[in-house]
């Protein structure tokens, strides 16, 4: 029964995904909720937000393209253990019950305190679950569109955006 439910689950996924992007991501993933979280504790606090510079923002976006590609080419064993830094990774470890580690709870501390300065690195950077829905996205019918009657080029679409899309 669990199993035909989860693959009902992941079908559903697929197609919302197919439909509008890394829906994944932005709604049921338990690590970017844990990324919000921290986010929210920094907006308590008036903490500002800090903006990746663009420049180094267009070279990084690649990299969890890269290492997905990795890990779906090589598939050695290095690459696993670089996988074991993964926070998402380390938070279903954690949250199955299996072999609680105080590294798990460092790499996850690490990226929350980052999302109270900067939104989502660790989504827009390392995440190879979300670079796998970025692919399967690209001829999603719906996406994020500005109305060009509406905007006065003001460029706060572009500032807001936690994941750094150039709406604009």
């Amino acid at each position: 029964s669990l199993v035909i439910n989860s693959k009902i689950f992941l079908l559903i996924i697929l197609i919302l995904t197919l439909l509008s992007g890394a829906f994944y991501c932005g709604w049921i993933c338990p690590f970017g909720f844990i990324q919000d979280a921290f986010s929210h504790i920094g907006t308590a606090f008036n903490i500002k937000k800090r903006k990746i510079p663009k420049k180094w923002h267009r070279i990084l976006k690649y990299s969890r393209y890269i290492i997905a590609l990795l890990v779906i080419l090589i598939g050695s064993d290095w690459i696993f253990k670089l996988l074991s830094l993964d926070p998402r990774v380390n938070f279903s470890t954690i949250i199955s019950g299996n072999a609680i580690i105080l590294i798990a709870f460092v790499i996850i501390l690490i990226f929350g305190i980052s999302s109270i300065f900067y939104e989502r690195i660790f989504c827009n950077y390392l995440c190879i679950q979300g670079a796998k829905y970025g692919i399967f996205s690209l001829l999603r019918p719906i996406t994020i569109k500005r109305d060009e009657n509406l905007c006065i080029g003001c460029k706060k679409c572009d500032f807001v955006c936690p994941m750094n899309i150039e709406v604009s």
